[in-house]
C-alpha cells in the first residue's frame, strides 16, 4: 500500500499546474515583471515635475508679453480690370478678382433709350466685402455700387446704362473699389 501513496505523489508532481521547485523562479519572474511595469508607467521624480512646470510657467509668461488682439479691422481693396462676359449670362459666370456674376439680363427700353442689367453678384472669396464700387464697360464706364457682400454669399444688383439704342451682347464688370472687411478670427496668447 505504501507504494500506491508514492505512485500518488510522483502524478502530483508531474501535473502541469504544479509548481514544484520552479515556485521561487516564478516568483522572481512575476516581482521583475511589476518592476518593469512601475518603470515603464513611471511619470518622473518630483524635481522633473517641478522642471516641467516650471518651463510651463516661463513660457506662459513668454507669451502673455507677446500677447495682441487681432481684432476687427479694415483693408481697402483697389483693384482693376475684369473679364468680358457674354450677355445674358445665364447660370454663372466669372468676373475676376475672386467675383462672380449670376444670371445677368440685359433689359432694353426703346423708348427711354436705356438697358436696364440685372443679376446677382457672387463674392467668391473668403472675406465680407464693404462698399464695393464697380464699373460695367461696354460703350462708356456705368458705375454702381453695392453694399456689402459676405464670402460665398449672392446679392442682386442693378445698372441703368443710358442712352443706348441696343442691348449690350457683352460686356466686363470690372471691380474698382471695396472694403474687405477681416472679422475677429483669434486672439494670441493664453489666459
Amino acid at each position: 500500500m505504501p507504494e500506491n501513496n508514492d505512485n500518488k505523489n510522483e502524478n502530483k508532481k508531474k501535473s502541469a499546474f504544479s509548481l514544484g521547485d520552479t515556485r521561487p523562479l516564478v516568483v522572481v519572474l512575476a516581482i521583475i515583471i511589476i518592476i518593469i511595469i512601475v518603470l515603464a508607467f513611471r511619470v518622473g521624480s518630483k524635481t522633473d515635475v517641478d522642471n516641467i512646470t516650471f518651463d510651463m510657467k516661463e513660457l506662459k509668461n513668454r507669451i502673455e508679453t507677446l500677447s495682441f488682439d487681432l481684432g476687427d479691422f479694415k483693408k481697402k481693396y483697389d483693384r482693376f480690370g475684369g473679364q468680358a462676359i457674354a450677355l445674358p449670362c445665364e447660370g454663372i459666370c466669372e468676373i475676376g478678382n475672386g467675383l462672380f456674376v449670376h444670371n445677368v439680363t440685359a433689359n432694353h427700353v426703346k423708348a427711354e433709350k436705356k438697358v436696364i442689367l440685372s443679376g446677382e453678384i457672387i463674392n467668391g472669396m473668403a472675406l465680407r466685402m464693404d462698399n464695393i464700387k464697380m464699373v460695367f464697360s461696354w460703350l462708356a464706364e456705368y458705375p454702381f455700387e453695392v453694399p456689402s457682400v459676405g464670402s460665398g454669399e449672392a446679392v442682386p444688383f442693378t445698372v441703368v446704362l443710358k442712352d443706348v439704342s441696343e442691348a449690350p451682347k457683352e460686356g466686363a464688370f470690372v471691380l474698382k473699389s471695396a472694403d474687405l472687411y477681416y472679422q475677429k478670427l483669434m486672439k494670441a496668447g493664453i489666459k
